[in-house]
């Protein structure tokens, strides 16, 4: 019986481990995404073009690496408001460099 438990016990700690590096490794590339989503922002508000851009060419990249360590779908809410807000930044960047000077009122 206790040999049992100690097998149940190593293949949860198993699971958990896995889980938790796969968070690990979805966080860092929300993480990424951020920063190139950020950097992207700050290039285009400089005056760089969307095409300039290093960091607006990263997001494709770095998205679609979030999108397959499973961001965008069910992450925990921390990292998926890292992404939402990379998103965002990206959209609004993308907004920035196509429309200019674009007023909204």
């Amino acid at each position: 019986m206790q040999r049992v438990i100690v097998i149940v016990c190593a293949v949860i700690v198993s699971l958990v481990s896995i889980g938790c590096q796969s968070d690990s490794q979805l966080a860092a590339a929300a993480d990424a995404l951020l920063v190139a989503a950020d950097g992207c922002y700050s290039n285009v508000s400089a005056g760089q073009s969307w095409e300039e851009s290093r960091n607006c060419a990263a997001l494709q990249p770095l998205a679609t690496s979030y999108s397959a360590a499973g961001g965008f779908q069910d992450e925990p809410a921390e990292i998926a408001l890292i992404g939402e807000r990379a998103r965002r930044t990206a959209w609004q960047t993308r907004a920035l460099a196509c429309g200019g000077g674009l007023p909204i009122w």
